[in-house]
């Protein structure tokens, strides 16, 4: 004859033997074993271990809390491998932030103890309460306490009935003591169970295509309404939220990243700017009338292809107050450039896929007035001769101060890569100097756009004296030499840069400036042979 599964009395006697064999373990185990009662939340016993002992360097003010586990006792016939407790249970275990357990002892014929089983309610069994609690929440009026949920015996969770064993198993719970463990189960419970997309939404969208498409791209907002917000957990999705009306706003997310290439087919303008870009794309079909759609964002801003249309929508980062390096400045303008007379091709690829999207502008409507890039462009490029020559750290600067600073750009660039420079200065006195025929030299310490750099110029010397005084010409011979300085020591470096082009190219006479006065006309003429005399 099957044996039958206890029930009333006869569940009440083994509950009761099984409830005394854990609470002897307990006591073996020297741990505080005490007895809730009555039973109203679901917890049989609270298992608290000693206060750690005094000393060391932690006073007592800063002793940690000794660790506490509730615990429910379910007793069970052996020939039995599953335990069931009620939801409502269930729930007062899971959402207590100390340390949990379901204690499962297996008892025979003879009422002897077999087995004892904990169950630690935490990560994939904490889950399982969770799942089960959202299962019943859509049930109109979910009654827990006539809901149940089981958990099956794991050769993992058996503990030997051992004193020590009792015991390490019950450390084991909350090892990095019960502040962190407490941190951790409440984190378990706010997140465990969720996916990446967390929530869904459905809404009615009005019948504007283009809207769409942009809103899509992150362009504008757009009003929807009937909006139905649902939230995913353990795969099982609960109303959140509803709204009648609503503003949506789309964040773009880069679907692929590639580069975007702006050829122009002007052959007076420069040739292509490559730009690394994040796209953007609205796929084709995605609602019905809703034409595709594609942004490329930019280091320089963001280009919008959709139809038959185009727009280009520059970066807040880049205006005439805002600062950056040479090579970006120059990129930037030469884009301008580009686009200013509206005849070009936009060419889109991806990262590791083949082919390419183009998209051909001609558009007389589009052109603009490109003669401020085109002067930019022209100091930028005289910039970029000084740099190379220079061979300085990149340092960011602002249009201002390149505008600024262009004369004196320009006259360092010109005597770099030609050679047909004359400057003039006057001294006093009335009698023609007799000049040594060597070699003489023009040399400055310049600040271009923070970069101190020492400037050498050999040139050819010649005066005249008239009613004025004395006139003294430098005819440049060879083309200058630039050299960086230590921006922490300009005074220093810059003599040694003297000193050694000096040597190098056997300089006599030299016009030689402080810093600061370039352009200035404050001019030192010093005879190497001889004292400095003042101009």
């Amino acid at each position: 004859m099957a044996s039958m599964t206890p029930q009333g009395e006869e569940l009440d006697r083994i509950g009761d033997l099984g409830e005394g064999e854990f609470r002897t373990l307990c006591r073996k185990a020297r741990l505080h074993c005490s007895k809730v009662d009555p039973d109203r939340t679901g917890k049989d016993f609270v298992v608290e271990f000693q206060l750690a002992k005094p000393g060391g360097f932690v006073s007592l003010d800063r002793r940690p809390p000794p660790i506490q586990i509730v615990v429910q006792v379910k007793t069970i016939l052996a020939k039995n491998c599953t335990a069931r407790l009620s939801l409502s249970v269930a729930e007062r275990l899971a959402k207590d932030t100390r340390p949990a357990a379901i204690a499962i002892l297996r008892i025979d014929e003879q009422d002897e103890i077999v087995d004892l089983h904990l169950v630690h309610l935490i990560d994939g069994p904490l889950g399982r309460i969770l799942k089960a609690l959202r299962q019943a929440s859509k049930l109109g009026a979910p009654r827990l306490h006539e809901r149940t949920i089981s958990f099956k015996l794991d050769p993992s969770d058996r503990v030997q009935r051992k004193a020590p064993d009792v015991y390490a198993a019950f450390a084991e719970f909350a090892g990095g003591g019960m502040l962190a463990y407490a941190a951790e189960k409440r984190r378990q419970l706010e997140e465990l169970g969720f996916e990446s997309n967390r929530y869904s939404m459905k809404f009615s969208l009005p019948h504007a295509p283009d809207d769409i498409a942009e809103t899509l791209l992150g362009l504008k907002p757009l009003e929807v309404s009937d909006v139905a917000i649902t939230e995913r957990r353990f795969n099982i999705d609960l109303p959140w939220d509803t709204v009648k009306n609503a503003t949506i706003e789309f964040l773009p997310t880069a679907h692929f990243t590639g580069s975007t290439v702006i050829q122009n087919f002007a052959a007076d303008e420069p040739g292509r700017v490559v730009l690394q870009s994040d796209f953007t794309v609205v796929p084709e079909n995605l609602f019905e009338g809703v034409p595709p759609a594609l942004m490329a964002r930019t280091l320089y801003g963001d280009f919008v292809i959709r139809s038959k249309t185009w727009v280009f929508t520059q970066a807040e980062e880049y205006g005439p107050g805002t600062r950056h390096t040479l090579r970006d400045w120059i990129g930037f303008v030469e884009l301008g450039l580009i686009l200013g007379k509206s005849e070009f091709s936009l060419m889109f690829a991806t990262d590791g896929a083949p082919g390419t999207i183009q998209f051909d502008v001609s558009d007389t409507d589009m052109v603009f007035d490109t003669r401020q890039e085109r002067r930019f462009l022209k100091i930028l490029e005289r910039l970029r001769t000084i740099s190379v020559a220079a061979r300085w750290i990149d340092r960011s600067f602002t249009l201002s101060e390149l505008l600024f600073q262009g004369k004196a750009i320009g006259l360092i660039a010109g005597m770099l890569k030609d050679v047909n420079a004359t400057f003039q200065c006057r001294s006093t006195g009335d009698v023609t100097p007799d000049l040594p025929g060597d070699r003489g030299a023009l040399v400055c310490p310049v600040n271009v756009l923070g970069n101190w750099i020492g400037f050498f110029v050999p040139i050819e010397v010649s005066a005249v004296a008239d009613h004025d005084g004395i006139l003294w010409t430098g005819k440049q011979t060879v083309k200058a030499f630039v050299e960086c300085l230590d921006a922490d020591d300009v005074q220093g470096s810059f003599e040694a840069f003297r000193r050694k082009y000096c040597e190098l190219r056997e300089v006599s006479l030299a016009f030689v400036q402080k810093p600061g006065d370039f352009l200035t006309g404050e001019t030192n003429l010093m005879d190497l042979r001889a004292a400095a005399t003042s101009v």
